[in-house]
Order: structure tokens, then C-alpha cells, then sequence
């Protein structure tokens, strides 16, 4: 399954790879082109635990079904 085609706004994810930060589970609340060579599908995710928002590439999360 191709996960960058997966991913809707509202969606609830989690990091594949949860390296430092220990945010849970989050909402997807945006999904945009960014990054740079090449550029790429990224999102932005509300973690509701912590109380923030951060930027990552769509490949590097997954949806929770």
C-alpha cells in the first residue's frame, strides 16, 4: 500500500520511526508539497497529548486504522 496516497486530513497517525520525541498518536490537520531535492508530500500533525503541531514527510508516518 502506497501510504502517501492514504493520508487524509483527520486521519489519525503515529510516527513509523518515534526517535526522540514521545508525541503518540496525532491528527492530520494540513497536507502540502514541501521540502527541497525532491520535493515531497509532507503534513502537518497535531498531537493532542502534547498539545503541539509538527511538519514531517508523509512517508515517515502511518495511518492507524
Amino acid at each position: 500500500m502506497d501510504v502517501r496516497r492514504s493520508v487524509k486530513i483527520g486521519d489519525l497517525v503515529k510516527r513509523k520511526k518515534n526517535i526522540a520525541l514521545k508525541c503518540g498518536y496525532g491528527i492530520v490537520t494540513s497536507l502540502y508539497q514541501g521540502g527541497s531535492n525532491p520535493v515531497h508530500q509532507c503534513a502537518t500533525i497535531l498531537y493532542p497529548q502534547i498539545g503541539k503541531e509538527y511538519d514531517i514527510a508523509v512517508n515517515l508516518i502511518e495511518v492507524i486504522k
